[in-house]
């Protein structure tokens, strides 16, 4: 029997041009952080390549938009088109939680989207994303996070209405 398991995020961010000119640098380490800011900010820079309408349009865009080397292989978008009512897919998820500013984020997980990239969400969106894994979010994070001072605890909001 073959088993059959969830892509790491590291796993799939290494079959893009991105990640061999990382290597190549010898930045791999934090590669997290730098495909976050670095993507995130090919995506301002280029705020028309996300008025796309599929998966394969957005890949298309990004491409001519000099972007490619973020994008995944194709074939690991096979089957990620939507569909006028939308009941396809629009990614899946990794089996890799987000490490990237933990204390900030620590619900993140790693994600591939239809337009043939790695992005990154909160685990409970139910938003057209496909399997997930289990993920362990360890209590100190969450506890890092409501301590934090731009938490806001709901019970403490007086309602001025």
């Amino acid at each position: 029997m073959t088993k059959k398991y969830l892509p790491e995020a590291p796993e799939m961010l290494k079959l893009t041009e991105y990640y061999k000119e990382l290597e190549s640098s010898g930045e791999t380490t934090n590669w997290e952080s730098k495909y976050v800011t670095d993507f995130d900010g090919f995506l301002q820079a280029n705020k028309s390549v996300l008025t796309c309408s599929s998966g394969s349009e957005c890949r298309e865009a990004i491409t001519t938009a000099g972007g490619g080397k973020y994008l995944l292989p194709e074939w690991a978008m096979i089957n990620l088109e939507t569909t006028g009512d939308s009941s396809a897919g629009l990614g899946y998820w990794t089996s890799t939680p987000m490490n990237y500013s933990v204390v900030s984020y620590p619900d993140r997980a790693w994600f591939v989207y239809d337009g043939g990239y790695l992005y990154r969400d909160l685990v409970d969106n139910s938003d057209f994303f496909g399997v997930r894994p289990v993920i362990h979010i360890y209590e100190s994070n969450i506890l890092e996070k409501l301590e934090a001072p731009e938490y806001v605890n709901p019970e403490d909001v007086v309602n001025t209405e």
